[in-house]
């Protein structure tokens, strides 16, 4: 039976499933440390997108609630001496005055330091926008303004959920989860014009057949990447041949028009495939791409993937490992929300799991490369309950230069399992 997809657009009424766990004997843990827990009100609820670095190390995140509206923020941290982080909000969302509503994905900063997202709510039509956020001068605030209103009017596409990627020549891309009219999500580019302005194009629509299927993919709702030839790979929670998602590729022509591939349509057999990807996709040195399902399995609990291009066009998946922390009762982690998976520079992969672990609170996990191409599995961290720890990581994570993770919980701190969210950093 198909786990049911939790949607961000429900996030607002969010209870958190927690899986009850037998007892298990502890596990050599890395270092865990939370820099920051959201006391809600002003400070915002629910960071459901990650964080990111800029230049300077300071972290970057948004919230899906609270604020001064009660539609998220957008959250900077800088690190004082003595290693203590302190947080501010560097804008409140109001959607009722054409704002944003509940940024939900990971942001990304451009190098002059401008902080860019979306947010799949709100905006001039209610159904979504891009926005960035303006560096500040010396002695000034930080600048907003809204790049793209996302129309529900069958032209254009709307609900992105995913984060952006940023090419060299400042273009934004990024997905959404629904439109036009008969089609189920857009690859899209935002282009900055002469004017000040930002064009939309969109690159790719996914089609509905004429028999109602939609063998192309359907609803993405991640972030995309490149590589280093230019070419774009992202994933839809579903659709495809089966049903239950695909991988695919853009390819630009070179006459402005791009080419989509279906790389993989997952199979919903439990022995077989894992599916229902709600993130993206990461891509290593050699082209590789890696993955992290909600469900399948033979648990149905979700599992890491591996897709490898076999030269003459197609691609072959492996799967590297099936979480079985939702059915089994063990210490291993259960199901991968809407991260992705991020690779250290020794080709490692590391990612979260929302459920499971020792406490039945997510974890951190890690997967390391052997030789012979095959991995080792290991969970490196579980969440508690206690302690002011977070709970349900649900996000992208981010490494700083010294190879330390950071990342966010959907719920936890002071609260526990009804706290408002941490940001937290582990040390493999």
């Amino acid at each position: 039976m198909r786990r049911t997809v939790l949607s961000m657009g429900t996030i607002f009424l969010l209870t958190v499933f927690v899986v009850t766990l037998a007892s298990v004997p502890a596990a050599a843990q890395a270092a865990e440390k939370v820099l920051h827990s959201f006391l809600g009100g002003t400070d915002g609820i629910a960071p459901s997108g990650g964080v990111v670095f800029d230049s300077a190390g300071r972290l970057y995140g948004a919230t899906c609630q609270g604020g001064a509206h009660g539609n998220g923020v957008v959250y900077q941290m800088a690190q004082k001496s003595g290693g203590v982080w302190s947080e501010h909000v560097i804008h409140t969302f109001n959607a009722s005055a054409g704002d944003g509503n509940c940024p939900s994905s990971s942001l990304i900063v451009d190098k002059s330091g401008n902080v860019y997202g979306t947010a799949p709510l709100g905006g001039r039509y209610s159904t979504g926008v891009v926005f960035e956020l303006i560096a500040p001068t010396t002695g000034g605030g930080w600048g907003y303004r809204i790049l793209h209103n996302f129309s529900n009017n069958g032209l254009d596409g709307h609900s992105p959920f995913g984060g952006l990627v940023m090419d060299a020549a400042g273009n934004l891309y990024g997905t959404t989860q629904y439109g036009p009219s008969n089609f189920f999500g857009t690859v899209f580019e935002l282009s900055p014009t002469a004017g000040g302005s930002w064009k939309e194009t969109i690159l790719y629509s996914f089609p509905i057949n004429s028999n109602g299927f939609m063998v192309d993919g359907a609803e993405p709702q991640g972030s995309l990447i490149f590589d280093a030839a230019g070419n774009l790979y992202g994933a839809t929670n579903g659709g495809g041949v089966y049903g239950f998602g695909t991988v695919f590729e853009l390819s630009p022509t070179g006459s402005g028009t791009w080419t989509e591939s279906i790389l993989h349509s997952f199979l919903n057999t439990f022995s077989a495939d894992i599916w229902t990807l709600q993130g993206g996709v990461a891509i290593d040195k050699s082209g590789n791409l890696y993955g992290c399902t909600e469900a399948g399995g033979t648990d149905n609990d979700g599992g890491i993937f591996e897709l490898s291009p076999a030269g003459d066009g197609t691609w072959t998946e492996t799967i590297l490992h099936t979480f079985t922390g939702g059915t089994n009762h063990s210490k291993d982690g259960a199901v991968c929300n809407w991260e992705t998976p991020v690779l250290d520079s020794a080709g490692n992969l590391y990612g979260v799991t929302s459920y499971g672990g020792a406490n039945g609170a997510g974890t951190v996990w890690k997967l390391t490369a052997q030789s012979g191409g095959t991995w080792a599995y290991s969970t490196i961290y579980s969440f508690k309950f206690t302690n002011g720890d977070g709970v349900n990581p649900v996000s992208t994570m981010a490494f700083d230069s010294l190879g330390n993770l950071y990342g966010s919980t959907l719920s936890g701190g002071p609260g526990g399992d009804s706290g408002n969210g941490t940001v937290f950093v582990v040390k493999p």
